[in-house]
């Protein structure tokens, strides 16, 4: 097990035919290796926080099943206000994350168990040699994280990836690297004016595409569904309405394009079913 485990997951080892295959069809890697009794921190993927946040509002705290691990999380919060969140940046995730994060870019998620008095450097964590019955209820928390957010991933219309926090974190990663180094660049005639400037239009970008994202929705009647801007004028035909609201705000020209786009699209279902009444 142990040998196999190296093979997949260390970066050195990984197999090249497997990488090309996780490289074109994984969509996310979910990573379990400290369960047990302590902390549940969830590291990640910026891409994937707010999954992991909806996921942890379906999902009861081991210690104290009347409350969600999401509700726990924002009490000790609240508590210990500067302390690290349970949710944090990919910096300190198990071993077994490394290969897919860094080496082929498929979003990690690693959930582990810290004690109080833990650091990520000690791993793997203590694992009990008697399973008492609050050490079950942890492993059953775990068990219900990893898999509903696996269910909540496949199940989802679409990839549930947001980009903007994506965005946001590497533009505070750059932003970090320019009141770092920008004073040492610059007395070796090096700006990073230009990866600024790449960042803050990815992030306008990412807004954008998110936004229009949500105007997609889980609607599929392209007549009946509602709007998801929401008009005392009119809610029907939810991709002409929602599209034709964007290019009236922003009045660019490719969103008048999208608009044309969606009333070709219902052009198209109304002419399927005629073909499919016609006798």
């Amino acid at each position: 097990m142990n040998e196999v485990y190296i093979l997949i997951s260390c970066p050195s080892h990984l197999p090249k035919e497997y990488q090309k295959i996780l490289d074109a069809r994984a969509v996310a890697y979910i990573n379990v290796d400290r369960a047990g009794e302590g902390e549940i921190v969830m590291t990640l993927s910026p891409l994937l926080e707010q999954r992991a946040l909806q996921t942890a509002k379906k999902v009861t705290a081991p210690q104290n099943i009347s409350k969600t691990l999401y509700s726990m999380w924002k009490e000790k919060d609240s508590q210990q206000a500067g302390n690290q969140s349970n949710l944090s940046l990919f910096d300190r995730a198990g071993r077994g994350c490394f290969a897919f994060e860094y080496r082929i870019g498929v979003p990690c998620v690693d959930i582990a168990a810290f004690q109080p008095d833990q650091t990520s450097g000690n791993y793997p964590a203590h694992i009990p040699r008697r399973h008492s019955s609050e050490t079950i209820k942890y492993y059953l928390t775990f068990a219900q994280l990893w898999l509903q957010m696996g269910f909540d991933i496949a199940g989802s219309v679409f990839t549930p990836f947001n980009v903007v926090r994506q965005a946001e974190a590497i533009c505070r990663l750059v932003d970090d690297l320019s009141v770092k180094y920008s004073s040492l660049l610059r007395t070796n005639n090096i700006t990073l004016e230009f990866l600024i400037n790449a960042t803050q239009e990815l992030q306008a970008v990412a807004n954008e595409f998110q936004r229009n994202l949500k105007t997609q929705d889980n609607k599929e009647h392209v007549v009946f569904s509602p709007t998801y801007f929401k008009s005392e004028a009119y809610t029907k035909f939810p991709g002409i309405m929602d599209s034709f609201y964007i290019a009236n705000e922003q009045g660019k020209k490719k969103d008048w394009q999208r608009v044309q786009k969606q009333i070709s699209v219902v052009i198209q279902a109304i002419r399927s079913a005629i073909t499919i009444l016609r006798p």
